[in-house]
């Protein structure tokens, strides 16, 4: 991973940063510092439960990042500068945003290679560092700030665009993305819900079908994966009773959770009565009956092994 150019802007809710910003001159190990974070934020996209991310419809951010990866300096300027100011606006209505700087790099994943890579990445610092050693220009020496900021791979909030998987526009930092809400809603992203809480709804569904039909739903459900809606379309062809009011799918600029291989197999079922719970493997559902008896119900469970409490 190559840094070509970044900008460095200490950021609050208030005061407003200084601007326009200045381009970074950085020295060796400060460019290393930066393109271990954009690295490590792009290496993110490949971990399991990393969701995927959309701009919003009509949204002008994919044109800005565009422009900046062979922009002028002048022009680099001006828009890092309608960067830094996008989250300012959305910081000041958010509940106690941490100050820190803001950073607008490009860059490349082979040295030899132009730049193709913008990335955005807010640091959180020490807030009583607060001057944050800036200049009057508004740039900030980084070799000031590195033992106040976190190391690569503990970004709490940043993204990187384009992103390389299908269906998904910007690679976003996954931690504590509830309390980073305005930095996604500055940048107009969307972000599809976990992979596992894409599961667990399917799950949920799948489990309320018939009696008939929910062991022969699990079992091809098991098979699939890919895009929730995908996956519920080609559950429905097959068992239309499934209830898809409850499942995440695309919407204008929502996006659908991942389903990943063998997950839905692999999610335990409950059967609750009465206070009981009783965990039934998904491949064992058609072992369970239960059938309505006088003003109650009867639950039997066929086993080859002599039942015993545990």
């Amino acid at each position: 991973m190559k840094i070509h150019r970044a900008a460095l802007v200490s950021l609050a809710a208030r005061p407003a940063p200084q601007l326009p910003p200045t381009i970074a001159t950085l020295q060796p190990e400060e460019s290393d510092f930066l393109a271990r974070h954009v690295d490590a934020l792009r290496q993110s996209a490949n971990q399991p439960q990393q969701r995927r991310a959309a701009f919003q419809a009509r949204s002008d951010i994919p044109n800005l990042l565009g422009q900046l990866v062979d922009a002028t300096p002048e022009v680099f300027i001006e828009v890092v500068a309608a960067i830094v100011l996008r989250l300012v606006g959305t910081m000041k209505v958010a509940t106690n945003p941490k100050a820190g700087i803001l950073v607008v790099a490009t860059a490349s994943d082979r040295p030899d290679e132009p730049p193709g890579i913008v990335s955005i990445m807010k640091l959180d610092a020490d807030l009583e560092a607060a001057q944050w050693k800036a200049l009057t220009t508004g740039s900030v020496q980084l070799s000031i700030l590195k033992h106040l900021l976190p190391g690569p791979g503990s970004l709490q909030k940043g993204l990187s665009w384009p992103d390389p998987r299908p269906i998904s526009d910007v690679i976003v930092q996954d931690r504590n993305l509830v309390n980073a809400a305005y930095f996604l809603s500055a940048y107009q992203v969307t972000v599809a819900p976990r992979a596992s809480d894409a599961e667990e709804t399917i799950h949920r569904a799948l489990v309320q079908l018939p009696q008939d039909e929910r062991p022969r739903a699990l079992r091809e459900a098991s098979s699939l994966s890919g895009p929730a809606n995908d996956v519920v379309a080609t559950l429905r062809k097959h068992f239309p009773s499934l209830d898809a009011s409850a499942i995440a799918a695309t919407s204008g600029d929502f996006l659908p959770g991942m389903i990943r291989p063998g997950k839905l197999a692999a999610l335990p079922c409950s059967l609750k009565a009465d206070g009981i719970t009783i965990v039934v493997p998904a491949e064992s559902m058609d072992k369970v009956t239960i059938t309505r008896v006088g003003g109650g119900w009867t639950i039997t469970i066929a086993s080859t092994s002599a039942p015993r409490w545990t």
